[in-house]
């Protein structure tokens, strides 16, 4: 009802744009036990319903799905995630006073209905079938697969030679993971080419992932302690997941604004460059800071419906 009325911080009026509705699915859909190395769930982008002007906001979705919801601002990065996933049954209404609100007060709407219902709900998806929320076209996909979406740019402005293509030096920091028992070591340097990569040392073994995927979110979440495993180097944590605005990766980027409509003028961290336009290379579009950035808040998934590798073997 007023995604301002909140418990846990200070948001400025007018910077919540919207709220991007996320739907979650499992493994069952054809990935296996993990998404990606950041282990985050299974999810797919229904759409961003508008924030109005007194807070509100309302969306139609598809029923029996789960469903978490983003709140967003004009540069399409999440100012609060509710990663606590709920469902509704057909033709069911659901409502909350705001983003985590004061759960002892009473949420009090004048004159009684919110501008968001007044003006009508946004349809997100809410009567498309459940086989039909996926799409193989690359150019704006329902999921973000990242060997189809994401590895495309990184190919075309980042991985180019002498840039991020995994030659040791300033530009690519190395890491190296060493079993404490064995004295087995191996290293690994930033590299954002596509291509299989692997972590396979004491008891863990992790493959099925590219070498971008597992420079920019390997070295956080491998949690390779419990495995006697030690990891030593340089190497950033460069994607948090579900925190765009909080990763050096994002930051780096300085995403443009998206909304209400996409202005390359105007970016998030006003003052700070823009890469790769800083060292001369090919800029981004528009397109491809949405994709990034909503990978990030999303949870940074290397698997999504559309790149599920038992759907791809059909």
């Amino acid at each position: 009802m007023n995604v301002y009325e909140t418990s846990l911080e200070t948001i400025a009026a007018g910077e919540i744009y919207g709220v991007r509705v996320v739907e979650g699915f499992s493994g069952e859909e054809g990935v296996g036990d993990d998404f990606g190395l950041s282990e985050a769930d299974g999810a797919a982008t229904l759409g961003i319903a508008q924030v109005r002007s007194d807070g509100s906001w309302a969306a139609l979705v598809p029923a029996n799905v789960p469903i978490h919801q983003i709140a967003i601002d004009v540069y399409g990065m999440g100012v609060r995630n509710e990663p606590v996933w709920i469902a509704g049954r057909p033709g069911e209404s659901r409502f909350c006073g705001g983003c985590h609100e004061n759960r002892t007060g009473t949420t009090i709407v004048q004159p009684g209905i919110t501008e968001a219902l007044a003006i009508g709900a946004d349809d997100l998806l809410s009567r498309v079938p459940r086989f039909d929320r996926i799409t193989t076209d690359p150019a704006r996909p329902v999921g973000i697969p990242w060997d189809d979406a994401l590895q495309p740019i990184f190919d075309a402005k980042c991985a180019m030679a002498g840039c991020h293509d995994g030659t040791p030096g300033p530009a690519n920091k190395s890491f190296t993971i060493t079993d404490t028992d064995s004295g087995q070591s191996q290293t690994f340097t930033f590299d954002l080419r596509g291509g299989a990569a692997g972590v396979e040392l004491g008891e863990v073994m992790l493959s099925g992932y590219s070498r971008s995927h597992l420079s920019l979110l390997g070295p956080a979440m491998l949690e390779l302690e419990e495995f006697d495993l030690e990891v030593t180097g340089e190497m950033p944590v460069y994607v948090v997941p579900e925190d765009a605005r909080g990763s050096i990766l994002i930051e780096k980027l300085n995403p443009p604004r998206q909304f209400p409509d996409a202005d390359l003028g105007d970016r998030a961290f006003a003052g700070e460059p823009v890469h790769p336009d800083d060292v001369g290379g090919s800029p981004l579009s528009a397109e491809e800071y949405r994709l990034l950035v909503e990978m990030v808040d999303n949870g940074g998934q290397f698997y999504s419906r559309e790149n599920a590798p038992s759907l791809a073997a059909e």
